[in-house]
């Protein structure tokens, strides 16, 4: 009988993770046989490597890799993957057969044809320059810059360094950014191999408007075999510059030049640039065209971050080639092989347990990659840990499968440190040889176990679930038990539930309980307090899912946790997890008070906040504690500081580790932890960001230097969020503030606040203020004054929270809280609570002050709503 649609889909679905399971066992039951007579790897396919050793560093030594053929294979056959073995041997089989690898990899016949693959030799390149398919019309591919067509597209380039572009389709425009000192002299050159490519330069400021360049050269410096463009500047101010090159006029005859490739320099003069690239690491290298953006890469010491892409399938699936990855999460480095013997190096931290692979792949210009993956021993030294040359299907391409080795008493997330060290197999090196390198890791496994939301078997490794959102999780290995942690405000019923609808639901007998934790200051990883607010084993005596319909205390984070009866756990063990809103009476409502809430973390030792109010991390609870805690209590007649905890989130970050950061909203600002590994100690463990510079200028950060360019907020300044509101936007300020050492005011302290500022951004002379207000403190840095009711305020003191006690101290250091001053104070007329009201704004880097003098003495300075007027700019909700 032909199967229905419905069911058809189960049975595919079924049989994909039957086949999954069936594939993984028997590799790893083949692999081990095999390593016992070939491999090193005594211990089982699934221990790869031996744990890191704590607080080893590299001790200077070089290992001897390969340069020839030959001799990589040795080292493959000595330091070969279990999960590689097989298709090495079949590879081995190949040489020794005198049949064709490629073809026999790809699942061929052996076909006596082709001696062992050789490596070949690059083409004598003509030097500095790649060769690349010019004027096609079509954007040139083999521009590893692209895409650079705008200043929210350009690409940062070094000083001591050089890049290659190409200016293809004839319409191209190619954009770099970079940092410049105040003071420094630089200068910019844009370098063409052709007689017939113009390329024209421009040099822009911070504000990148290529109707006024601050310099140009449209290739007055030729020679006769190349046009050279040259820009030679000294930066007025510290900040960020933009480069703009199209494609310039040819001489006399006015017509433009041909499309075609280039290479774009810059250079800080007085400082030497003409060390060889072959010299010790870490000195400078030579401008030139051996440099990709890793380098130098040259030791396990300069090794570059290889950041992980996910991977669509699971990454020892026996299919020759190389991994699928997805694009939206790909992290693949592009490298040169130059010069001659260059190695390039990487480090990746990995979660012990999990499965990875790493790949080269689009060899060009002849290179043969071959690659060794390493730890680092108790001593320093590096310990090979498995090796590749030729992948079967991939070429010349390298590939290493491997699982990092764990226990069964393995904390979940814990690392283990890797290095990798890839080049040419026989040493050569030119500018034109280059590779792609990726690491690609399917889902977050545990071994052998396939769960996308892994690892989140304790609070502190929970997974965000949103409303409305269901989620397929697995019961594996046995004693799994699922995490997640959601957003919910008080007054509304919530539901979470399991079922096991379209899934193989043998085995499977969820228990489901709500939580509300609060973890410890001292140490995150402790729980301070954990109040069960619902649970529910079965919905009824015939079906075997939960769930909980819920309130909550409070806003904020809470948990559900989900077991399985009899903790029983294997792969195909799925069921289906479901956040939304609920109906009806809560099954277990919450029972705590506000008195009891006090009480219990009284006795607990916790603050009065934990059981009411949630946070992300200890560490913001640690920062908010230290003055809201205390106007909360009641002990302190103030403004808030930050206001109400609002959502927890994770945003993407370039410099943070794994590319994103913890961050989390309140009503006055946002906090961040940039490096969790960092020292807790530190004051700027926890940071808050620059939020409102982003909003007034549109830009979004990513990074250090990173940033997403969109249209400043509109939102009022300060007051009501309404039409009838005529409180200037963030956007009004947008002229009026210091950006790169432009727009600062002088010193006019002791003068009385008269400035005026509407809606549209227009600023006028009072001729009698509201009240007088003095200027009081004049910052240098920015060129700003600050009044002295926000100056009193900066530098008040008050009772604080410091973790034991209430004591009474400086409330604030205000650059950490606020930032440096952008611009004057300005009075305004704004809409507070349906009255309009004369209100005096001034805005920082991170906060906004306003003072109203209509209100109460202690209400009168209060902080901006800074943090909800960004989340509603940057994600379009409240």
């Amino acid at each position: 009988m032909k199967p229905n649609r419905t069911n058809y889909k189960i049975y595919k679905s079924r049989l994909f993770r039957v086949s999954v399971l069936l594939v993984v066992t028997v590799i790893l039951v083949e692999s081990a046989l095999m390593a016992s007579s070939y491999s090193p790897i005594a211990d089982g396919a699934l221990i790869a490597a031996e744990p890191t050793v704590a607080n080893a560093s590299w001790n200077g030594v070089l290992p001897t890799l390969p340069n020839s053929k030959e001799e990589a294979q040795k080292v493959e056959k000595q330091y070969s993957s279990p999960f590689n073995f097989n298709r090495v041997m079949q590879l081995d089989k190949a040489y020794l057969n005198s049949t064709n690898p490629k073809a026999l990899a790809a699942g061929g016949s052996a076909l006596n044809q082709s001696a062992p693959i050789t490596t070949p030799l690059a083409p004598t390149p003509t030097p500095g320059y790649h060769v690349m398919a010019v004027c096609t019309g079509i954007p040139n591919t083999n521009d590893n810059y692209e895409p650079d067509n705008t200043a929210a597209t350009a690409k940062t380039i070094q000083v001591a360094t050089a890049q290659n572009h190409s200016l293809d389709p004839a319409t191209d425009e190619d954009w770099v950014t970079f940092t410049a000192q105040a003071g420094r002299n630089y200068t910019i050159t844009a370098e063409s191999p052709s007689t017939e490519t113009f390329p024209a330069i421009f040099l822009l400021d911070s504000s990148a408007n290529v109707n006024t360049p601050l310099a140009a050269d449209n290739g007055s410096g030729t020679t006769s075999a190349s046009y050279i463009s040259s820009i030679n500047f000294t930066a007025t101010t510290t900040g960020t510059y933009y480069v703009r090159v199209i494609l310039g006029q040819l001489g006399s005859n006015s017509s433009t030049a041909s499309c075609g490739t280039y290479t774009l320099s810059l250079t800080l003069n007085g400082i030497g640039t003409t060390v060889p690239a072959t010299s010790t690491p870490g000195a400078t290298p030579t401008l030139g065209t051996c440099q990709d953006r890793f380098e130098s890469d040259n030791s396990p010491s300069q090794a570059s971050l290889l950041k992980p892409s996910q991977s669509t399938i699971v990454p020892f699936n026996p299919t020759p080639g190389l991994p699928t990855i997805d694009t939206t999460n790909d992290g693949t480095q592009f490298h040169y092989s130059c010069p001659a013997g260059d190695v390039d190096w990487e480090y990746f931290d990995l979660v012990k347990g999990k499965t990875y692979s790493v790949f080269t792949s689009k060899l060009q210009g002849g290179i043969d990659t071959f690659m060794v993956l390493y730890q680092l021993n108790a001593d320093g030294s590096l310990k090979p840990i498995y090796s590749s040359d030729d992948y079967p299907g991939a070429g010349l391409a390298s590939r290493i499968d491997w699982v990092v080795p764990f226990t069964t008493g393995t904390p979940l997330g814990e690392y283990v440190r890797y290095y990798l060290a890839v080049k040419d197999v026989a040493g050569h090196g030119t500018d034109l040889m280059s590779y792609n390198l990726t690491l690609a890791a399917f889902g977050n496994g545990i071994g052998t176990c396939f769960d996308a939301y892994e690892s989140d078997n304790t609070p502190n490794n929970a997974k965000e679930i949103l409303i409305n959102e269901t989620q397929t999780h697995t019961f594996c290995p046995d004693g799994d038990t699922d995490w997640v942690r959601f957003y919910a405000k008080a007054g509304r019923v919530y539901s979470v539930g399991t079922s096991f609808s379209g899934l193989p639901a043998a085995g499977i007998d969820t228990s489901l309980f709500v939580w509300a934790i609060s973890f410890d200051t001292t140490d995150p990883s402790q729980i301070a307090s954990q109040v069960l607010i619902g649970q529910n084993d079965d919905r009824s005596d015939g079906d075997l899912s939960s769930q909980v319909n819920f309130g909550v205390p409070s806003d904020g984070i809470y948990y559900a946790e989900v077991r399985n009866t009899g903790d029983r756990g294997r792969n195909g063990m799925s069921y289906q997890l479901t956040f939304s809103t609920g109906t009806g009476v809560p099954t277990t409502a919450p029972t705590t008070t506000a008195a009891t809430t006090t009480a219990a973390a009284t006795a607990a030792g916790v603050s009065v906040n934990s059981l009411s109010l949630s946070f992300g991390d200890p560490g913001f609870m640690q920062v908010w504690d230290y003055t809201d805690l205390a106007v909360l209590s009641g002990r302190a007649a103030r403004t808030w500081m930050w206001g109400s905890p609002g959502l927890a989130k994770t945003e993407s970050y370039a410099e943070a580790p794994g590319g994103s950061r913890q961050v989390q909203y309140f009503d006055k600002s946002r906090m961040e932890i940039n490096n969790p590994k960092s020292s807790r100690d530190s004051q700027w463990f926890v940071s808050n960001g620059l939020l409102v510079r982003e909003m007034i200028l549109g830009k979004i950060a990513t990074g250090n230097s990173a940033f997403l360019q969109t249209v400043p907020n509109t939102i009022p300044i300060a007051g009501d969020l309404s039409s009838a509101n005529p409180s200037p936007s963030y956007q009004s300020f947008s002229n009026l503030i210091t950006v790169d050492g432009n727009g600062m005011a002088t010193d006019r302290s002791g003068q009385t606040v008269t400035n005026g500022l509407t809606s549209d951004g227009n600023t006028f002379e009072l001729s009698t203020a509201p009240v007088q207000v003095k200027l009081s403190k004049y910052v240098t840095e920015t060129g700003h004054n600050i009044p002295d009711v926000f100056w009193n305020y900066l530098t008040s003191t008050g009772t604080v929270f410091n973790g034991n006690s209430y004591i009474k101290a400086q409330l604030m250091d205000w650059v950490y809280v606020m930032g440096l001053p952008l611009s004057e104070p300005y009075w305004i007329k704004a809409v507070v609570g349906g009255q309009e009201k004369d209100v005096m704004v001034q805005v920082f880097e991170r906060r906004i002050l306003t003072f109203t003098p209509s209100n109460s003495a202690e209400w009168q300075v209060e902080m901006g709503n800074v943090g909800q007027h960004y989340f509603q700019w940057r994600y379009g909700r409240p």
